[in-house]
Order: structure tokens, then sequence, then C-alpha cells
């Protein structure tokens, strides 16, 4: 494939995935295929990732269309910190940290894109937000509970609002445009 070819978006199913997967067989218990679908996972957003990232560094911008497609550089990190907490008991360790900064990066990135990401009108498309906000909020707090921060469950709270309130007005917002497309003329 073209380098061109290739945008955020293909990040999802190559590396995020298996990332998402190692953090399942976590949960079931199966360190073997934790560890082989985590090794999957990233080799994929190192190889993707770095063609992709390239691609947006020498490239035209996106159209504007693909540009929420950018929300997606957040997801391996947030997943891969989630899959390797779940694989270390919930520990937060050197390799949780340099996830941790990862993300941190990438959001400030994302953060100075949002002009940029600003869609005029509600369309489905605009799900693709939903991913890389659960992921980050995920991963915020499995390391507030691994840090043990005084007021956790209060942060987690508030986490959790403040996430669910934007994709609950999204869920109603589609609703009403699916529901304004569908009416008789």
């Amino acid at each position: 494939m073209s380098p061109t070819a290739l945008h955020p978006g293909c990040l999802l199913p190559v590396s995020s995935a298996p990332i998402v997967a190692s953090a399942v067989a976590s949960s079931l218990r199966l360190p073997g295929v934790a560890d082989a679908a985590f090794a999957v996972g990233l080799l994929y957003w190192l190889a993707f990732g770095t063609v992709i990232l390239g691609s947006l560094v020498t490239g035209g911008p996106l159209p504007g269309p693909a540009r929420p497609a950018l929300t997606v550089l957040t997801i391996p990190p947030a997943t891969g910190e989630i899959a390797w907490t779940a694989a270390h008991k919930g520990v937060f360790d050197a390799v949780g940290y340099g996830f941790a900064g990862t993300l941190v990066f990438t959001v400030l990135l994302v953060d100075f894109l949002l002009r940029e990401l600003h869609q005029p009108a509600i369309h489905p498309g605009l799900w693709i937000f939903s991913f890389p906000i659960a992921a980050s909020t995920d991963f915020a707090i499995r390391w507030i509970h691994a840090s043990t921060l005084p007021g956790g469950p209060i942060l987690t709270g508030i986490l959790l609002t403040g996430v669910t309130s934007p994709l609950g007005l999204l869920a109603a917002a589609t609703l009403h445009h699916r529901a304004r497309r569908t009416l008789p003329s």
C-alpha cells in the first residue's frame, strides 16, 4: 500500500484490537495468549504508526471528514497501558509510566489540533471520538487506582460523569439526526 493510503484509523484493527485482546486474555488468566496478542499489537503499532506519522508529517493535510481519525492516535498507548496493567495485576510500573507519557503527549497533540477536528454537522463518523475517549478514561481510572490517590473514588466518579455525559449527548444527537433523515418530506 502507498503510505498516503494509510490514515490513523488503520491503527484500530491492526494495533488496538490485539492489545485489547491481550487485556481480555489477562483477565481470563491466559498469560501466554495475553503476551502474544500484546506483542502483535505493539509490533503493528510501531510499524503502522511510524508510516502513518510519517505520512501525516510529510503529506498534505487530511481531508476534513477524515480529520477526526487523528484522535485514534491516542488509542494504542491507552490500550497498551490497560493491557500491561491487566497482565501485571494492576501494578503501574516503568512501562506503565512510559505508556502514560506517550498518551499524555498524544492527547496534548490532539488537543492542539481540536480546531482542525471540528465537524460542522452531526454524522455517524463522529463516533470515532468514542473509543479514544473511553480508552483514555479507562487508562486514567486504572492509574488513579494503581497510585491510590486520596479521593480516588471521587475522581473516578468525576471522570465517568465527564465522559458519559458527552457520549450520551452524542448518542442523542445521532438518534435525532437519524430520525430527521428518515422522516417523510
